[in-house]
C-alpha cells in the first residue's frame, strides 16, 4: 500500500485502489467495519505495509481463556448495537425459515444492489448479491433461488451469458427452475428479444418503477406474499415553488428530477445511505471512464457509460443520463473522435448532481 495512501485505510467508503484493473468494486467499508468491531470488544487493530511487496493486518482482544472462571469484579459490558453486518453478501440473521423467498440480484453497480436489497429487506425474504455473472453461476452450482435478478451487462461475464449458464445448470428436473428477470438500462426491444432468447423470464428497465416491480412478484411468485410497502419521507424534498412575478431570466433546469426521486424515498424510506453509496461509486465510474476514453477502449467506454446511466437515472439525473446515453452509443459504434469533448460535459454535469445530492444530505 503507498504511503500516501495509508491515512485512508480505516476511513469509510474508502479504497486505496480506484483504477479500471480492479476486479471488484466494493464500497470501503471492510476495514472500517473491522475498525468498529474490534473497538467494541476493547482491542487494537493495525497494520505494517511495504508498497509492492506486502501488508499485515492485525488485532489484539482481550479474552479470557476457554473454560476459566471470569474474574470476579469483571465490569459489565454493555450491550453492543445490532447490526445488519453481511458475510460475502449474504444477509445474516435468524435462522433462515423454510417459508422464505430466496433471492439473487446480480449487478456490478453498488447503487442498484443498494435500492433493490432496501426495497426487501422487511418483505419475507432471503437475499444474497454478487457482482457479476460468473459469482451468479457459481452460486448457482450448490444452491436454488426463486427469483434472480439479472443485470445484462457487467464486467467478467455478462447478463445474458450468466442465465443461458444457469438455464443449463438448472435443466435437471431435480433443481429448481429459477425466475429470473433482467435488469437493464436499454429500453429497446431488440435487447428485449435478447433477453427472451437466453431465457430471462422477464424485464425490468432501469431505472425502477416500483409499482412495475410489484407486478413482478405478483406474476412469478404469486405464492410468496411479496409486498413492497412504502416509507414515509424522511428527508426534506423542496416544496413546489409559490406563484411570483414572471422572472425575466428563466431559472436554469434543476439536475435531479424532484419527483423521482421523491419516488424513490417514498419507496424505501431514508434515502441518505443509497446516496452516499451513490456518490462514492460516482466518482469511482467518472474515473474509470476517463481512463478508458484516455486509453481508446471504446468497449469500456460504452459499459461504464451504462452503468453510470443506469444508477443515475434511479435519482432522477435525466441529464446526466443522457449523456451517458450518447458516450454508450459512441462507445458501441467505436467512435471515439469527441469522447473527451462529450466526457467534461458528463463530468460537469455529475459535478451538479453530486452538489445536488450533497445538499440533500445536509438538510438533515
Amino acid at each position: 500500500i503507498p504511503a500516501d495512501k495509508l491515512d485512508k485505510l480505516f476511513i469509510p467508503f474508502s479504497q486505496v485502489d480506484n483504477s479500471t484493473t480492479r476486479r471488484y468494486g466494493g464500497t470501503g467499508l471492510g476495514l472500517a467495519i473491522c475498525h468498529k468491531l474490534v473497538s467494541l470488544m476493547d482491542g487494537e487493530i493495525g497494520f505494517a505495509s511495504t508498497a509492492g511487496k506486502g501488508s499485515r493486518f492485525w488485532f489484539t482482544l482481550p479474552l479470557r481463556l476457554a473454560g476459566s472462571e471470569p474474574a470476579k469484579e469483571a465490569r459489565p459490558r454493555p450491550e453492543p448495537p445490532q447490526y445488519n453486518c453481511r458475510h460475502e453478501n449474504e444477509r445474516r440473521g435468524p435462522k433462515r425459515s423454510p417459508a422464505l423467498t430466496s433471492i439473487l440480484i446480480v449487478d456490478d453497480d453498488g447503487t442498484n444492489r443498494f435500492v433493490l436489497e432496501t426495497i426487501l429487506q422487511n418483505t419475507s425474504t432471503h437475499i444474497i448479491t454478487v457482482e457479476n455473472g460468473r459469482e451468479a453461476v457459481r452460486l448457482c452450482e450448490s444452491r436454488d433461488f426463486d427469483l434472480i435478478f439479472m443485470d445484462c451487462r457487467m464486467p467478467v461475464m455478462d447478463g445474458f451469458e450468466a442465465t443461458a449458464a444457469i438455464r443449463s445448470l438448472t435443466a435437471g428436473k431435480s433443481r429448481k427452475h429459477p425466475v429470473i428477470i433482467a435488469l437493464t438500462a436499454d429500453a429497446t426491444q431488440a435487447t428485449r428479444q435478447h433477453c427472451s432468447a437466453v431465457g430471462m423470464d422477464d424485464c425490468l428497465i432501469k431505472p425502477l418503477n416500483f409499482n412495475r416491480l410489484q407486478q413482478v412478484f405478483d406474476n412469478w411468485l404469486p405464492d410468496a406474499g411479496i409486498q413492497i410497502h412504502t416509507r414515509p419521507h424522511t428527508l426534506p424534498l423542496p416544496a413546489a415553488a409559490e406563484k411570483s412575478e414572471p422572472e425575466t431570466k428563466p431559472a436554469a433546469a434543476p439536475p435531479i428530477d424532484d419527483k423521482v426521486l421523491a419516488e424513490l424515498q417514498e419507496n424505501i424510506g431514508d434515502i441518505q445511505p443509497v446516496i452516499r453509496v451513490f456518490l462514492h461509486s460516482l466518482q469511482d465510474r467518472l474515473e474509470q471512464l476517463q481512463q478508458a476514453i484516455a486509453k481508446g477502449e471504446s468497449a469500456v467506454v460504452s459499459r461504464v457509460a451504462h452503468t453510470i446511466k443506469g444508477s443515475c437515472s434511479q435519482f432522477g439525473a435525466t441529464h446526466l443520463a443522457e449523456l451517458c446515453r450518447l458516450a454508450e452509443t459512441m462507445g458501441n459504434n467505436k467512435n471515439m473522435a469527441n469522447m473527451e469533448i462529450l466526457f467534461k460535459k458528463i463530468k460537469q454535469t455529475a459535478e451538479q448532481v453530486a452538489t445536488f445530492l450533497r445538499e440533500k444530505l445536509d438538510e438533515r
